[in-house]
Protein backbone atom coordinates (compact mmCIF):
# COMPACT_ATOMS: atom_id res chain seq x y z
CA UNK A 1 0.00 0.00 0.00
CA UNK A 2 2.68 2.48 0.81
CA UNK A 3 3.72 2.59 -2.50
CA UNK A 4 1.02 4.63 -3.71
CA UNK A 5 0.13 6.73 -0.72
CA UNK A 6 1.42 10.22 -0.10
CA UNK A 7 1.16 10.54 3.57
CA UNK A 8 0.42 7.92 6.52
CA UNK A 9 -2.92 9.06 8.01
CA UNK A 10 -2.91 8.00 11.59
CA UNK A 11 -6.48 9.54 13.01
CA UNK A 12 -8.19 12.80 13.95
CA UNK A 13 -9.08 13.53 17.92
CA UNK A 14 -8.09 13.63 21.28
CA UNK A 15 -6.11 10.76 23.16
CA UNK A 16 -6.82 9.77 25.51
CA UNK A 17 -10.43 9.44 24.30
CA UNK A 18 -13.76 8.35 25.58
CA UNK A 19 -14.89 7.10 22.35
CA UNK A 20 -12.82 5.38 19.21
CA UNK A 21 -14.55 5.44 15.39
CA UNK A 22 -12.91 3.08 13.15
CA UNK A 23 -13.11 3.65 9.54
CA UNK A 24 -11.34 0.73 6.41
CA UNK A 25 -8.59 3.27 4.91
CA UNK A 26 -7.92 6.73 3.83
CA UNK A 27 -9.35 7.96 0.80
CA UNK A 28 -8.08 10.47 -1.66
CA UNK A 29 -8.43 13.51 0.10
CA UNK A 30 -6.95 11.87 3.12
CA UNK A 31 -4.28 10.89 1.57
CA UNK A 32 -3.47 14.07 -0.08
CA UNK A 33 -3.94 16.17 3.48
CA UNK A 34 -2.45 13.48 5.50
CA UNK A 35 -5.38 13.79 7.66
CA UNK A 36 -8.05 11.16 8.59
CA UNK A 37 -12.17 11.80 7.48
CA UNK A 38 -11.76 15.07 6.17
CA UNK A 39 -13.68 14.93 2.98
CA UNK A 40 -17.01 14.10 2.18
CA UNK A 41 -17.04 10.89 4.45
CA UNK A 42 -15.43 12.90 6.97
CA UNK A 43 -18.29 15.73 7.11
CA UNK A 44 -21.09 12.68 7.75
CA UNK A 45 -18.38 11.40 10.47
CA UNK A 46 -18.76 15.00 11.69
CA UNK A 47 -22.19 15.34 11.74
CA UNK A 48 -22.83 11.95 13.23
CA UNK A 49 -20.43 12.27 16.05
CA UNK A 50 -22.27 15.69 17.18
CA UNK A 51 -25.60 13.83 17.29
CA UNK A 52 -24.15 11.17 18.89
CA UNK A 53 -22.85 13.31 21.71
CA UNK A 54 -26.21 15.15 21.94
CA UNK A 55 -28.29 11.67 22.32
CA UNK A 56 -25.87 10.89 24.86
CA UNK A 57 -25.79 14.36 26.68
CA UNK A 58 -22.38 13.92 26.22
CA UNK A 59 -21.11 17.12 25.11
CA UNK A 60 -17.44 17.06 26.10
CA UNK A 61 -16.75 13.48 24.79
CA UNK A 62 -13.40 13.42 23.40
CA UNK A 63 -13.31 11.23 20.50
CA UNK A 64 -10.85 9.69 18.40
CA UNK A 65 -11.09 9.06 14.21
CA UNK A 66 -8.73 6.84 12.91
CA UNK A 67 -8.53 3.51 10.24
CA UNK A 68 -7.86 0.24 9.84
CA UNK A 69 -4.96 1.11 7.46
CA UNK A 70 -3.16 4.18 7.83
CA UNK A 71 -2.20 4.37 4.05
CA UNK A 72 -4.66 4.68 0.94
CA UNK A 73 -5.64 1.28 -0.48
CA UNK A 74 -5.12 1.47 -4.52
CA UNK A 75 -3.76 -0.12 -7.31
CA UNK A 76 -1.72 3.46 -8.27
CA UNK A 77 -1.27 6.54 -7.76
CA UNK A 78 -4.69 8.04 -9.32
CA UNK A 79 -6.34 4.96 -9.06
CA UNK A 80 -9.98 4.69 -7.06
CA UNK A 81 -10.22 3.83 -3.37
CA UNK A 82 -10.56 0.29 -2.56
CA UNK A 83 -11.45 -1.88 0.00
CA UNK A 84 -7.97 -2.99 2.25
CA UNK A 85 -7.12 -6.48 1.49
CA UNK A 86 -7.39 -9.22 4.89
CA UNK A 87 -3.10 -9.32 4.22
CA UNK A 88 -3.12 -5.50 4.36
CA UNK A 89 -5.47 -4.83 7.03
CA UNK A 90 -2.97 -7.82 8.99
CA UNK A 91 0.02 -5.88 8.51
CA UNK A 92 -1.68 -2.93 9.67
CA UNK A 93 -2.96 -4.67 13.22
CA UNK A 94 -0.45 -3.79 15.50
CA UNK A 95 -0.77 0.03 14.75
CA UNK A 96 -4.33 -0.21 15.30
CA UNK A 97 -3.81 -2.20 18.33
CA UNK A 98 -1.35 0.18 19.67
CA UNK A 99 -3.69 3.65 19.25
CA UNK A 100 -6.34 1.71 21.03
CA UNK A 101 -4.60 0.70 24.25
CA UNK A 102 -3.46 4.68 23.96
CA UNK A 103 -6.84 5.87 23.61
CA UNK A 104 -8.49 3.63 26.38
CA UNK A 105 -11.92 4.33 25.21
CA UNK A 106 -14.81 3.16 26.66
CA UNK A 107 -16.94 2.69 23.62
CA UNK A 108 -14.96 1.55 20.14
CA UNK A 109 -17.32 1.79 16.59
CA UNK A 110 -16.78 0.40 13.96
CA UNK A 111 -17.69 2.42 10.95
CA UNK A 112 -18.46 0.16 7.70
CA UNK A 113 -18.32 -3.53 7.41
CA UNK A 114 -15.08 -3.77 6.08
CA UNK A 115 -13.90 -2.04 9.92
CA UNK A 116 -15.97 -4.40 11.65
CA UNK A 117 -14.35 -7.74 9.70
CA UNK A 118 -11.04 -6.53 10.04
CA UNK A 119 -10.63 -4.42 13.69
CA UNK A 120 -13.28 -6.75 15.50
CA UNK A 121 -10.26 -9.10 16.70
CA UNK A 122 -8.59 -6.42 18.68
CA UNK A 123 -11.91 -4.73 19.85
CA UNK A 124 -14.90 -7.47 19.93
CA UNK A 125 -16.83 -5.46 22.16
CA UNK A 126 -17.40 -2.71 19.37
CA UNK A 127 -20.06 -1.57 17.57
CA UNK A 128 -21.00 -2.15 13.97
CA UNK A 129 -22.81 0.92 12.19
CA UNK A 130 -22.77 2.19 8.22
CA UNK A 131 -19.87 4.20 7.37
CA UNK A 132 -20.65 7.57 6.88
CA UNK A 133 -20.12 7.31 2.79
CA UNK A 134 -22.53 5.18 2.71
CA UNK A 135 -25.15 7.73 4.69
CA UNK A 136 -23.74 10.17 1.89
CA UNK A 137 -24.89 7.88 -0.96
CA UNK A 138 -27.56 6.94 0.53
CA UNK A 139 -29.19 10.55 1.20
CA UNK A 140 -32.56 10.59 2.51
CA UNK A 141 -33.16 7.21 2.48
CA UNK A 142 -30.87 6.79 5.29
CA UNK A 143 -32.91 8.73 7.85
CA UNK A 144 -33.88 5.48 9.44
CA UNK A 145 -30.72 3.71 9.92
CA UNK A 146 -28.97 7.23 10.89
CA UNK A 147 -31.21 7.21 13.83
CA UNK A 148 -30.96 3.34 14.67
CA UNK A 149 -27.24 4.19 14.66
CA UNK A 150 -27.19 7.42 16.65
CA UNK A 151 -29.78 5.24 19.27
CA UNK A 152 -27.06 2.39 19.46
CA UNK A 153 -23.85 4.43 19.94
CA UNK A 154 -25.40 7.69 21.83
CA UNK A 155 -26.99 4.86 24.51
CA UNK A 156 -23.60 2.91 24.43
CA UNK A 157 -22.04 6.23 25.61
CA UNK A 158 -24.45 7.33 27.92
CA UNK A 159 -23.93 4.02 29.62
CA UNK A 160 -19.77 4.39 29.39
CA UNK A 161 -20.50 8.23 30.84
CA UNK A 162 -22.64 6.90 34.04
CA UNK A 163 -20.03 4.34 34.42
CA UNK A 164 -17.46 6.74 34.30
CA UNK A 165 -19.22 9.27 36.42
CA UNK A 166 -19.70 5.89 38.96
CA UNK A 167 -15.67 5.19 38.77
CA UNK A 168 -14.89 8.89 39.42
CA UNK A 169 -17.23 9.26 42.62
Amino acid sequence: MSAWRRHVVFGRGSVPADAVFIGEAPGKSEDLIGSAFIGASGQVADAFLRQVMRYADWPGMSWYLTNVCACRPSDHFCGPNREPTDLEALYCRPRLAMTIAHARPRVVVFFGQAAQHHAAAICPDGIGVPHPAWFARMGRAAADPWRAAVRTVGAALRAAKEGRDDDEA
